[in-house]
């Protein structure tokens, strides 16, 4: 998208500077328009650059459209995927399912296996079929789990699945469907209409976005924590990398909705360790985003007199205690696996302190060396005994 606003900038520019030489003013016809006079000579190749500049207006304005139509084919390729490994992991899941197969689709069937999951494929793909409300009602049957009470970004995941059907089926062209189904579910349509054309730009894209992939891991989290409790600590452990790796690349609006998820709402964690982790970075959120007295907050309501120096450590950074910081390092020393060298040269908790020489002074009394010779890259710091902080550099982020 931006590549094409530059080169829309820059056809705009070479056309209008090819006019200013080429053509001849004539007569102003009204609303910034003017009509001008072109030698016959020059007209084909002036031809070429109004329509290069069309063509490039056109994806300007299509562009932003087919990014939210791939987010939503994104996110319901996620949607089917999540739920057919739930329903391999239990068939019995399936068991009340009432669609009937034919006497030739039986017998074509290996085994029992094969029908299995010809059955599951169909719920998956009929599940698919349905508006993205439905699925969620079907997802809160099937699992027997409330998903939408409380979820505050329902009504934008309304309005974005509606405006993604409106760019796919007519143009982006406000119908009475979209009016209805916005309406049924709190999304504010002030001042929307039936004919009105809506679009999207940077800012809706980066809405959606952030949206699309609340809700997925909400999703994930949910369903994950209801259908397998008994593992608790792995949902924990993906929780807590992905909002890390929000956190170091910055990307603080995403991290603090999942955060606040992650400590306000989830109740079955598995270790207390793991929901104070989550605590931590829930108040360093807040406080990149200048919003102190929530992070002080969130701190506060724990009681740390009890737990280990590392967490001591993360909340006397997180209140700016600097001395007690340094006291705490050296109390915490070298070889504490909960808070290993590469979570002072990368944890986004210690960013502040790393421009500070005495920051600098007392890692090279803890470890023996400058801060600014370590290479290492540590991409999640964890105080909980779940990581390996010896493999977390090979640790895949595509996600």
């Amino acid at each position: 998208m931006k590549s094409t606003y530059q080169a829309l900038e820059k056809s705009n520019k070479d056309w209008f500077a090819y006019m200013e030489e080429h053509a001849t003013e004539i007569e102003e016809i009204g609303e910034g328009k003017k009509r001008f006079f072109l030698p016959p000579e020059k007209r084909q190749e002036n031809k070429a650059k109004k329509k290069k500049f069309e063509t490039l207006k056109t994806s300007a304005k299509l562009l932003p459209r087919n990014f939210l139509v791939s987010f939503v084919s994104e996110y319901d390729a996620f949607l089917g995927q999540l739920t057919r490994a739930i329903l391999k992991a239990k068939p019995e899941l399936l068991n009340d399912c009432e669609r009937q197969l034919t006497f030739s689709e039986l017998t074509s069937f290996a085994n029992l296996d094969e029908a299995r999951d010809h059955i599951l494929d169909k719920e998956v793909e009929s599940l698919l079929r349905n508006s993205h409300h439905q699925q969620f009602k079907w997802l809160e049957s099937k699992f027997s789990i409330q998903l939408t009470k409380g979820l505050k970004s329902w009504p934008t995941f309304i309005e974005l699945m509606e405006r993604r059907n409106l760019f796919v089926h007519c143009d982006g062209i406000v119908s009475e469907q979209y009016l209805k189904n916005c309406d049924e579910h709190g999304v504010n349509i002030s001042g929307i209409s039936v004919g009105d054309k809506l679009e999207s730009n940077n800012s809706y894209l980066r809405e959606a976005y952030i949206c699309l992939y609340e809700i997925s891991v909400k999703l994930s989290q949910v369903l994950w924590r209801k259908q397998f409790p008994e593992n608790c600590g792995s949902a924990d452990d993906s929780i807590i990398e992905i909002t890390y790796e929000l956190l170091v690349n910055e990307q603080f609006l995403t991290c603090k909705r999942l955060l606040d998820f992650g400590v306000n709402t989830i109740k079955n964690h598995d270790t207390e360790i793991n929901k104070r982790v989550l605590c931590i970075n829930k108040s360093l959120v807040h406080k990149f985003l200048e919003e102190e007295k929530l992070c002080l907050s969130t701190i506060n309501s724990f009681d740390w007199s009890a737990c280990s120096d590392h967490f001591k450590l993360a909340v006397a950074a997180l209140k700016d205690n600097n001395e007690e910081v340094y006291e705490l390092m050296r109390d915490v020393g070298s070889s504490n696996k909960y808070m290993p060298k590469v979570a002072y040269l990368e944890w986004p908790l210690f960013k502040k302190y790393r421009e500070c020489p005495h920051f600098m002074s007392v890692f090279h009394e803890i470890f023996g060396e400058d801060i600014q010779e370590q290479e290492e890259v540590v991409t999640k710091a964890c105080l909980s005994e779940n990581v390996d902080t010896e493999s977390v550099t090979n640790m895949d982020k595509s996600a």
